[in-house]
């Protein structure tokens, strides 16, 4: 149920735009929490979303919370989206939020692997311990390799076969001809 504004009653409060509870501000700020069905893929800190809207006046504040809920409903739509399996990925132009997106998603689904193996699951023992020592090492040098050479890189192949893979599983469908690529 919306909240009415103390002040201006007429004007309802929209429930995800909100005052500091401490008074340390007089503006406006936007508040969303992500759908759980996308949180295991972004950062913590990324879970809820708090912005300021830069005005007191809550009329202002209304047009442009109405904006930012929109751009961020979006933006986790589409990371909604990207994460459901039996979708045809379609190609995907490489912009610095989409290449954000796809690190991000693969950084989270090694943090919940990795927690579900140290926390929910018995714990990791010694010998897969050193198997996953043996990938860090191996990968720091794939990776300086990669970015020292770049496609001259004898690891560039497998590099390009496993980020292909991870973008398809989010169903991107990424062109390695893309400038961004």
């Amino acid at each position: 149920m919306p909240k009415k504004c103390a002040k201006d009653e007429e004007i309802t409060l929209p429930i995800y735009l909100e005052k500091r509870a401490d008074g340390r501000s007089p503006y406006y700020y936007v508040r969303l929490v992500a759908p759980r069905a996308i949180q295991p893929f972004l950062n913590k800190k990324n879970v809820e979303f708090r912005i300021s809207t830069g005005t007191a006046n809550l009329r202002e504040a209304k047009v442009i919370a109405a904006d930012l809920v929109a751009r961020k409903t979006r933006e986790w739509a589409a990371l909604y989206k990207a994460t459901r399996p039996g979708h045809t990925p379609k190609h995907t132009p490489l912009t610095e939020s989409i290449i954000r997106q796809i690190a991000a998603a693969r950084m989270q689904s090694w943090l919940a692997t990795d927690h579900r193996e140290r926390v929910v699951d018995s714990g990791i023992d010694n010998e897969t311990l050193a198997e996953i020592d043996a990938f860090c090492a191996r990968s720091e040098t794939t990776m300086r390799s990669i970015l020292a050479q770049g496609a001259h890189s004898e690891h560039w192949p497998s590099v390009v076969e496993d980020i292909l893979d991870w973008c398809e599983t989010l169903e991107y469908k990424i062109d390695v001809t893309d400038s961004q690529f």
